[in-house]
């Protein structure tokens, strides 16, 4: 919980000074497409959270996991998908309340900006589960072929073994 604070506090900086160095007018025309962004996003995460999951039975990420390294990367991508989905939502908010009931024009380019905020976020955290999934993945590759040398070197001296006891 602590880690999404910090993202969250981050967010609300990164929106203030967007919404205040950029004109924010390109999202009231562009909500949807910002949704439809966030949910794919969305479902990246779950895909890479199902992967590690299946990836479970492995030595390599048992020994992670008990060393209790695999946290962060499970953190990582949870955040992700609560900021998405507080994505869409704020995206929502915008679509249905900006310009109707939220007329002051500061509040409107604030929420703009929390929308292209929570998006940039995403899209970063996403980059980071796929480099750790991408790291996760190179070292069962390595315990695999670091088996597959040695159950070969094992039946080469089985074989040998064999040849002369013949």
């Amino acid at each position: 919980m602590k880690s999404f604070l910090k993202i969250l506090s981050g967010v609300i900086v990164i929106s203030i000074i967007f919404s205040l160095l950029f004109n924010m007018g390109f999202v009231k025309d562009n909500h949807f497409n910002i949704i439809t962004i966030s949910t794919v996003m969305i479902g990246f995460l779950f895909t890479t959270l199902s992967i590690l999951l299946a990836f479970l039975n492995e030595n390599v990420i048992q020994y992670l996991e008990n060393a209790n390294c695999l946290e962060n990367i499970y953190k990582n991508i949870i955040n992700g998908i609560i900021i998405g989905i507080c994505s869409v939502f704020i995206s929502l908010m915008n679509l249905i309340l900006c310009g109707k009931i939220i007329t002051n024009l500061s509040i409107i380019k604030f929420l703009y900006s929390m929308e292209i905020a929570l998006l940039f976020v995403n899209i970063f955290i996403l980059f980071i589960a796929v480099l750790d999934c991408k790291n996760l993945i190179d070292s069962i590759r390595a315990d695999r072929k670091k088996k597959a040398e040695k159950e070969n070197a094992n039946n080469d001296m089985s074989l040998k073994f064999n040849k002369i006891n013949l």
